[in-house]
């Protein structure tokens, strides 16, 4: 910011003029620099506060809130809004209210606690209705349709909400938020691969995002028209669209990082080679240097992909090494993150006046509810089946004693995925989505066939087409091995659903005793990385938490002190920042007077909670060294 813009708005601390100002030139910063808007924010709250300006605080937590959120704070921005959640409420301040159910709806839908997010959009809508806030409705119809969308997948059912946002923003003369809406559908579109209705929608939001003259909005709406090109063959048309983008995010440096990956792949697949090295050089350099990981990873691949093209095997293969190390780093950082937003969420809860849980007593509680409709198979371990599939930790596939190889690693992932989708039918459309998300449609529809045809060989190489464990029906494909297999995950599920089901403690004892045993390891260890596998693998982890919980209570209501050691100890293998099993191992070392143990116990729990979370364990374990 200018030093003469500067000076001028930070003048005159007591006036009130001078306050509104400060807040709506931070208000512009959002997307161009949402550090510096967080910082005008401490600013405004300090002012507001002296003047007892109500609309200047709300402003104030607001811009907070939401230049965190921006800035990947995601729990910081919670904590803000939440506190304008209580502040515009005692105020009856509704469309403050609205904006921050809005706002915590776009949070908790980052972290993914959807149900958190549906219930504040939900409330946001209501309170928008209730006093007629139509722009602040139509943003919570967006939030919405982009959660179904993006998240669930569920391409449909988004596109109502869209279009009643859409609709919303005509009547209100909202043009930009119009192009929000038009791109959001245009996204819907192509999510099914149907490029040249989504090209429509694209380039009428892109028509609206001109008419709004900013930059760094019309470069998304660029983007999308030409990677939507791209995969339709106009590659000159797509080169051109994001040429464009690209002069226009030289203000935006993490637009302009992602704007030179795409217009890099749009080379590639018109083989200018020359053209997309220079790019990837330029954008791998930027990348790494703003340690912007996402972009950096995305550069990688696509040089593994150049130097491939190139026949230059070995740095290829440097590069694919690269973007593996960036996946575990970001991995690594969400688990981080997903930890230090569920302490967030419980101590927001604590705050508002709800009972305090234990972190691990929210983990099981959700999870208890999460699988409280499950509906496993009934399966029981049969020792003589012929196919035998081993997921957790190492991924195994035998038949009759032999393991199964696969000849391509495609088909070693199309069956996986066949396997993570079990008796339930999966379309050509989804396996391209996920496995072939940058092939040409018809490349990706071709190789899917020869997987498929790859995997039949090697399980039922004498089969006959209507025998076989892979049917094809209605353009999808659907895996059963009916009686003749035994699936380790699914028997977990089915095992621990049985114990909660047992009216006898013993009988619940046994059946989560037998899961916990099949439970040797993350789901599909060996694709830790892969997107897709991701949800199923942290579900099971949840499962295996919550029992192992349940049954060390079980141990210590039946005086099975071992025993409840034993599950205590397995609970922090999984997690360890389980408090759960840190309150049952203190327990029981206090019990037996082994403090030895106790300080042993509390330095391993302390250097959990400071190399995850960077903080300290819960105070209250703290008596136990006493």
């Amino acid at each position: 910011m200018p030093n003469e813009l500067q000076q001028k708005l930070l003048a005159c601390p007591d006036e009130s003029s001078r306050l509104v100002e400060l807040i709506n030139y931070s208000k512009t910063l959002y997307y161009q620099n949402p550090e510096e808007a967080c910082n005008f924010a401490d600013e405004i709250l300090s002012r507001a506060k002296k003047l007892n300006d109500e609309e200047g605080i709300c402003q104030g937590l607001s811009i907070w809130g939401v230049g965190n959120i921006l800035l990947g704070n995601t729990s910081e921005g919670i904590k803000a809004i939440t506190k304008l959640v209580a502040f515009s409420e005692s105020h009856g301040n509704y469309r403050h209210l609205a904006n921050a159910h809005k706002y915590l709806g776009n949070a908790y839908r980052i972290i993914g606690n959807y149900t958190e997010a549906m219930k504040h959009y939900e409330k946001a809508i209501k309170v928008a209705n209730a006093h007629h806030l139509d722009l602040i409705k139509a943003g919570a119809l967006l939030g919405v349709g982009n959660m179904l969308n993006t998240d669930f997948l569920k391409h449909a059912e988004s596109r109502p909400y869209f279009f009643e946002a859409l609709k919303l923003y005509r009547a209100l003369n909202e043009v930009e938020q119009e192009a929000n809406a038009l791109n959001s559908l245009g996204g819907t579109y192509g999510a099914i691969g149907d490029y040249t209705v989504a090209l429509e929608y694209y380039e009428q939001a892109l028509d609206k995002a001109r008419a709004t003259g900013k930059a760094f909005f019309q470069v998304s709406c660029l983007v999308s028209v030409g990677d939507v090109l791209r995969k339709l063959g106009d590659l000159d048309g797509a080169e051109r669209y994001m040429t464009e983008a690209l002069s226009l995010s030289e203000a935006t440096p993490h637009f302009q990082v992602d704007v030179k990956n795409f217009l890099a792949r749009t080379y590639l697949d018109a083989k200018k080679f020359d053209k997309a090295g220079e790019m990837l050089d330029s954008c791998y350099a930027q990348a790494k240097a703003q340690k912007f990981l996402d972009a950096q990873k995305e550069s990688c691949l696509s040089l593994v992909r150049l130097y491939q093209a190139l026949n230059d095997e070995k740095t290829a293969r440097r590069y694919e090494a690269e973007a593996s190390a960036l996946a575990e780093q970001q991995f690594g950082e969400k688990v981080i993150e997903r930890l230090k937003n569920k302490l967030v969420e419980l101590e927001v809860k604590r705050l508002s006046g709800e009972k305090p849980k234990t972190l691990q007593e929210a983990f099981r509680k959700a999870t208890q509810k999460k699988y409280e409709d499950f509906s496993a198979p009934s399966i029981t371990v049969r020792k003589s089946m012929p196919f035998i599939i081993q997921t957790f930790g190492t991924f195994s596939l035998m038949k009759d004693g032999t393991e199964v190889q696969f000849p391509r690693k495609k088909a070693r992932e199309v069956f996986k995925y066949l396997l993570l989708n079990y008796e339930q039918s999966v379309t050509t459309d989804d396996f391209i989505e996920h496995l072939w998300q940058d092939s040409d449609y018809d490349a990706a529809k071709h190789a899917l066939k020869n997987a498929i045809l790859q995997i039949r060989n090697a399980l039922e190489p004498n089969r006959k087409t209507a025998q076989s464990v892979i049917q094809f029906r209605d353009d999808a494909y659907r895996l059963d091995f009916g009686d003749n297999a035994q699936i380790d995950f699914l028997m977990f599920k089915s095992l621990v659903k049985t114990a909660r089901n047992a009216q006898v403690s013993s009988e619940k004892a046994t059946r989560l005793k037998e899961a916990l045993s099949i439970y040797s390891g993350d789901f599909l260890k060996e694709d830790a990385f892969v997107e897709w596998t991701a949800f199923e693998r942290e579900s099971l982890k949840d499962i295996a938490l919550s029992a192992s919980a349940e049954l060390a209570e079980l141990m210590l209501q039946q005086d099975d002190k071992l025993a409840a050691i034993e599950y205590a100890k397995r609970l922090l293998a999984i997690d360890t920042l389980c408090e759960k099993g840190y309150e049952i191992l203190f327990l029981l070392y206090y019990q037996a007077e082994d403090f030895s143990a106790i300080k042993t116990l509390y330095e391993s729990c302390k250097a959990a909670y400071k190399k995850e979370l960077g903080i300290a364990p819960p105070k209250r374990f703290e008596r136990f060294l006493k």
